[in-house]
């Protein structure tokens, strides 16, 4: 709580009482009467200052630490008149912002609501905001301030409550989209009806032989053929799979950049989750900022994983291509498949011996058409 004395208003009171109360000495009549009334006046505006300090209270509504995308943030605060006496007129607010970035010029507004409040004796007032969170990313929470005048002016007093902040995280059950304008995923088959792919037709794969350990045997593979074979684990060697999530921010406005950014990261870690329950080895990394790092061997469950990717941050950004390379440790063999996901219509990404998903919620239909047009139709992916 916060109380603001006004000097000037208090002494241009004070100034008329005193010019009132000399009338009154000196020449009686009417100017008496006035000074009683100004004195009475603030007698009780003093009362009411002192009622609303002792008398009012502001709690806050309780919230999460973290949302998932798409769900409906309830936010406000209660405010509590324990008192006799009235409180018309007070100002409230709810400010919510995000999802918060780097760089960005100002906050992000999803909510800005201002209003007038009346608090009753012995009453009770909430002031609350529903929205729909449809970025995952960090919000800021601003409720209040509560601000109350009393009638003459004299003192503000506010009621602050702590800017609070919030992550939210990617949909657990976002399917991957459907796949357009393509029929495998790597050379392996797949569905164009938008589910994800089957990443043991990517990996190598030996016949089973008699003493080998039939826990390892790919049974997908073997319904679809008839002939059993086995997962082929190397001791020490490189992933099989190494997965890139190119956190360059996007050229178009902010919704379809935020969307795409959403769809990417949430595929992302889709194939992250579908390659660690099928136990099959892999690397997922960020580039070019690398701040995201994962492997097979890390004991992750989906919540948890989704938690772990509040630190992806997507922000301007130069040319992942070499930076994956460089990864790689100079040679793309090293990983049997390499899978990068972008929202950039970069001919240079698309046009290497690797297979890439472009989300083109943010594409223009012309890059569209130059990246198909450019690319290997069999290793390019457009979401």
């Amino acid at each position: 709580m916060k109380l603001r004395l006004h000097i000037r208003s208090m002494t241009m009171y004070i100034f008329a009482g005193s010019v009132l109360y000399l009338a009154a000495a000196y020449l009686a009549g009417p100017f008496a009467y006035l000074a009683a009334v100004l004195a009475i006046a603030a007698g009780m505006n003093l009362i009411h200052i002192v009622r609303c300090l002792r008398s009012l209270s502001v709690r806050p509504y309780r919230l999460s630490p973290t949302y998932t995308r798409g769900d409906t943030l309830r936010v406000g605060y209660t405010i509590l008149n324990s008192g006799l006496l009235s409180f018309p007129g007070l100002d409230a607010a709810v400010f919510v912002s995000g999802p918060l970035e780097e760089g960005d010029e100002a906050d992000a507004v999803c909510a800005d609501r201002t209003m007038r409040v009346s608090v009753w004796s012995s009453g009770i007032r909430t002031v609350e905001e529903q929205l729909s969170l449809q970025h995952r990313g960090r919000y800021r929470i601003s409720r209040g301030p509560v601000v109350y005048r009393d009638v003459l002016g004299w003192v503000t007093v506010s009621f602050r409550l702590a800017d609070e902040y919030i992550d939210v995280l990617p949909r657990a059950d976002t399917p991957v989209p459907a796949i357009q304008n393509v029929q495998g995923y790597g050379g392996a088959e797949m569905s164009a009806f938008g589910r994800s792919p089957d990443f043991s037709m990517l990996r190598g794969l030996l016949e089973y032989r008699e003493g080998m350990p039939a826990r390892h045997i790919a049974w997908r593979r073997m319904a679809a053929t008839g002939i059993p074979y086995i997962r082929d684990f190397e001791p020490g060697a490189d992933p099989e799979l190494a997965i890139f999530l190119d956190t360059r921010r996007g050229w178009a406005d902010r919704e379809q950049v935020l969307s795409s950014e959403d769809t990417l990261v949430e595929v992302f870690l889709r194939l992250l989750a579908d390659l660690q329950s099928a136990h099959i080895p892999f690397r997922g990394r960020t580039v070019p900022d690398g701040e995201f790092r994962l492997d097979s061997g890390t004991p992750l469950d989906l919540a948890s994983l989704h938690h772990a990717s509040r630190t992806i941050r997507f922000a301007d950004g130069p040319r992942p291509t070499a930076q994956i390379r460089t990864m790689l440790h100079g040679a793309p063999a090293t990983a049997a498949e390499v899978v990068v996901l972008t929202q950039m219509p970069d001919s240079e990404l698309f046009q290497q011996a690797w297979t890439v998903i472009g989300v083109t919620t943010a594409w223009s239909a012309g890059q569209i058409h130059t990246i198909r047009q450019t690319s290997d139709d069999t290793r390019v992916l457009l979401l």
